[in-house]
């Protein structure tokens, strides 16, 4: 709702001409099947939000923290919310504090009545609840029970567009592949390359070194890379480009889509070119760089879609491993904020 709301552009038809965002194409955190199950905590919503194009700052309330304090801000962001063009909030909350059925569900904020201090939630299951008006305190306090599954309080997330001078904006021509890890998936996938990484030999040569990622790749049940539908004719041009670089040479055996999976693995800013020994870095850094100026703008474009995939999953993975919520910024504890 809040990505159609702020008129994303999915890179892919819903039906016939439209594009529209529906639930089955947010999958880039986790399973569709196991959202469909336990649902998603307000990390992984915060990822969902990265993944598609939006800066999240997410606030959680710690129940340590004063009171009144923490409605202020709350407030403030409800102001903020509701008067800044282009930013929305959603909330994470207990369906039971505010004496509906059910337990955990999200919702947007549709209003803010500042005189009434009452906030209007644009309930998503509309089937089971229409809109309604309840008050900002009562708003907050549905904040506070613990989610069960990360053991911390619910909270809330403002959203807004990424400006289109931002590299990972989705103001760009539409991607040719998506990645079909999720935040698991990643995780175990990213742990297995710094373990590899980390068993070179400072002499192994770099060509070796990424050898041995694009034949680590291979063993996957499933590729990390995929094409998307609507890319059939568009994509192969593109791989083409990259033949001529020793970068794809080296995966000559493998998915045709992993030399671009490498470039975003590697980048400048990936976290595991710091594991690579210093010795191998610039011949491991010379060969992306290469791939890039022979592969020219798309190229470029098509890995930049890929490095904000990967840096939204692995900041998800971080915050949890943290034990916060995904970018947390805590009201009345120093207001920390994550930029998603």
């Amino acid at each position: 709702m809040i990505l159609n709301a702020l008129e994303v552009d999915p890179q892919r038809r819903e039906k016939g001409p439209w594009r529209w965002y529906e639930q089955e194409m947010l999958d880039c955190c986790r399973p569709l099947s196991a959202v469909e199950k336990v649902g998603v905590t307000l990390s992984e919503f915060a990822c969902l939000a990265r993944c598609n194009g939006l800066h999240a700052e997410v606030v959680s309330p710690l129940q340590t923290i004063d009171h009144q304090r923490a409605l202020r801000k709350f407030r403030e962001d409800l102001k903020r919310a509701n008067t800044t063009t282009g930013t929305l909030m959603a909330l994470s909350y207990s369906r039971a504090a505010l004496g509906q059925t059910g337990d955990g569900h999200f919702s947007p904020i549709a209003g803010y009545a500042e005189k009434d201090d009452m906030v209007l939630i644009l309930d998503v299951a509309r089937f089971k609840y229409p809109s309604y008006w309840v008050s900002v305190p009562d708003a907050w306090n549905s904040l506070l029970p613990l989610d069960k599954a990360t053991g911390q309080p619910r909270g809330y997330s403002l959203l807004s567009l990424l400006p289109p001078s931002d590299p990972t904006s989705l103001a760009a021509p539409l991607s040719l592949t998506t990645l079909s890890l999720n935040k698991s998936s990643w995780a175990t996938l990213n742990a297995s390359f710094s373990k590899l990484l980390l068993s070179f030999a400072p002499s192994k040569p770099a060509s070796e070194v990424l050898a041995s990622i694009f034949a680590h790749l291979a063993t996957l049940p499933t590729p990390a890379l995929t094409a998307r539908a609507s890319s059939t004719a568009s994509l192969p041009p593109l791989i083409a480009r990259l033949q001529p670089t020793r970068l794809s040479a080296l995966g000559v055996d493998s998915d045709s889509l992993a030399p671009l999976l490498i470039i975003a693995l590697f980048s400048s800013t990936s976290n595991l070119l710091p594991l690579v020994p210093t010795e191998m870095r610039e011949g491991i850094s010379e060969m992306v760089r290469e791939a890039l100026d022979v592969g020219g703008e798309e190229v470029v474009k098509e890995v930049d879609v890929l490095k904000r995939q990967l840096a939204a999953l692995g900041e998800c993975c971080r915050a949890e491993e943290e034990g916060a919520q995904c970018g947390c910024s805590s009201p009345g504890a120093g207001d920390k904020t994550c930029a998603m």
